[in-house]
């Protein structure tokens, strides 16, 4: 909770590039930390700011997300998004579950806990070439920045414009046009 109210306002003040960095950052750090914790305390402490990093997440990323789609995809990317962090933490609890039979020891939830660093350091490879929101950058009146960000992409040639006459793709209900 915590982290899901401050969020969203620390991505209005940094950026949405800074804070995805500083996410993964806290992820990284948290499951190392928490995967060579001492004690449980420390074990406890780092969970919750994993936790805590987990929180601030969801704003970043559904406002990133947000900023970028059309109307007409918005819905559904956001959908797409919480349904895959879904889908990774199935995916983290198989590939826990085979982690205790290739380990086989007492410590092998240290060797379940690292392995959750992996995807971290994945996704800040990705956050290099990240750039940040074009409407953040607007909000903080870095125009030609921005303007160039959507220069950039934006298709170089004009998208054809269908005539008014043109058969439309079918839709599964009047209501979403889908």
């Amino acid at each position: 909770m915590i982290g899901a109210t401050l969020g969203g306002r620390l991505s209005d003040r940094f950026g949405r590039r800074r804070m995805f960095i500083a996410i993964l950052v806290a992820f990284l750090i948290g499951f190392v930390m928490q995967a060579t914790a001492p004690n449980l305390n420390a074990y406890l402490f780092w969970q919750l700011e994993l936790d805590a990093a987990i929180g601030v997440g969801y704003p970043v990323c559904a406002t990133y997300i947000s900023e970028y789609m059309p109307t007409v995809l918005r819905g559904r990317m956001l959908i797409g998004l919480f349904a895959f962090q879904a889908v990774g933490a199935l995916l983290a609890s198989l590939a826990g579950s085979n982690m205790i039979r290739v380990v086989q020891s007492v410590e092998a939830w240290r060797a379940m806990i690292g392995v959750g660093a992996v995807p971290a350091v994945v996704g800040l490879l990705f956050c290099v070439r990240m750039p940040e929101s074009a409407r953040w950058l607007l909000a903080r009146e870095r125009i030609p920045e921005a303007t160039e960000l959507v220069k950039r992409f934006i298709a170089p040639t004009p998208l054809p414009v269908l005539p008014p006459d043109a058969p439309r793709r079918p839709t599964c209900c009047s209501a979403c046009h889908c």
